[in-house]
């Protein structure tokens, strides 16, 4: 499946790579996204000994651009909605909500809008093609795993498994870990981490390096905040249909807290904002039992939220913080 819009992708982007001196990558700071632009700077670093700036983004992708000097843009697991141009070249397989008419585009929903294949996989293969990227298996794996796209990449899974045994056993700590990302601040930490454990050549050293060692104490407060930010909830809304927690954290908490409220009510729209770690953009995290709410919202909201993304019954997004009282009512008369 999509051997021939592989090689093809693939062309386009050596010739990109051979053609720029600054190079970024624009990356969601999930494992998929993370495991994403690892796999890009390990080729980047074999084939051209380059090393790119690294910009995690949590639907705000938009807002990272604005700054950025790059001469060529990597946009991984993620689609900007503002910025087009020809030195841009976006890797993603959700929602697609607007076609880009100068950046280079490669989601599978162009094809089939059933598709699921992770972000990590559709890298993969795409380098895949220009250099072996075969001892990189087990990351690509990571983001697969965790964005549950096994049934699509089958083929990375059986590599992963026979190349490298004790991935089996530790799978489930280094999605738990590299999951990490989509809690702090700058995500990068995680990347390099899987790239310290690319080049030591075994898995089983992530969370032993410099890098993915500060994820562990990263991750013994992020539980403590979570401990803490539930038992001191904030209710801001509750109709039929929806129910609106406000917390204020410094960590990206807000997917946990709502995948945790989710449980509580199974037949509500379940909205977490967090206030706490920007100060002028407040992040939140929907779950829904609609399969279409995700469309429907990237219509209604396109005037309010500043990025927005996910997958049909989880996604997020970003607004500015003075919008807030008019994503609560939206939520309060719309739905």
């Amino acid at each position: 499946m999509f051997q021939k819009e592989f090689e093809d992708f693939s062309k386009i982007i050596e010739d990109k790579i051979k053609n720029s001196k600054n190079i970024g990558i624009y990356f969601d700071s999930d494992a998929d996204g993370c495991s994403a632009a690892a796999l890009l700077v390990i080729y980047l670093l074999k084939k051209f000994n380059k090393y790119p700036v690294l910009v995690s983004c949590y639907h705000d992708v938009d807002n990272k651009l604005i700054d950025s000097t790059n001469d060529l843009i990597f946009v991984l697991d993620a689609q900007p909605k503002k910025f087009d141009s020809d030195n841009i070249i976006i890797i993603d397989h959700h929602l697609i909500q607007k076609t880009p008419k100068k950046s280079f585009l490669f989601n599978p929903l162009i094809h089939d809008k059933n598709l699921y294949i992770a972000t990590s996989c559709l890298v993969y293969n795409i380098l895949d093609k220009l250099i072996d990227m075969s001892k990189a298996c087990w990351i690509a794996s990571i983001g697969i795993k965790a964005d549950k796209s096994e049934e699509s990449c089958e083929n990375i899974l059986k590599l992963t498994y026979d190349m490298y045994p004790e991935f089996k056993d530790i799978e489930n700590k280094l999605i738990n870990l590299t999951s990490t990302s989509r809690n702090i601040q700058d995500a990068s930490i995680v990347v390099n981490g899987l790239i310290e454990c690319y080049n030591i050549g075994s898995p089983s050293f992530f969370g032993k390096t410099v890098s993915s060692a500060k994820l562990l104490k990263i991750n013994k407060e992020i539980e403590k905040e979570i401990e803490k930010v539930l038992t001191d909830l904030e209710k801001i809304l509750e109709t039929k249909n929806n129910v609106i927690y406000k917390i204020n954290s410094r960590f990206n908490i807000q997917s946990i807290v709502s995948n945790k409220l989710s449980i509580i009510y199974p037949s509500k729209n379940i909205i977490v904002c967090n206030s706490g770690s920007n100060k002028k953009i407040m992040y939140l995290e929907l779950r829904s039992k609609e399969d279409e709410l995700l469309e429907r919202l990237c219509v209604r909201l396109k005037d309010l939220v500043e990025d927005i993304g996910g997958h049909k019954k989880a996604f997020g997004f970003s607004i500015t913080k003075e919008k807030f009282p008019e994503i609560v009512n939206y939520f309060k008369n719309a739905l």
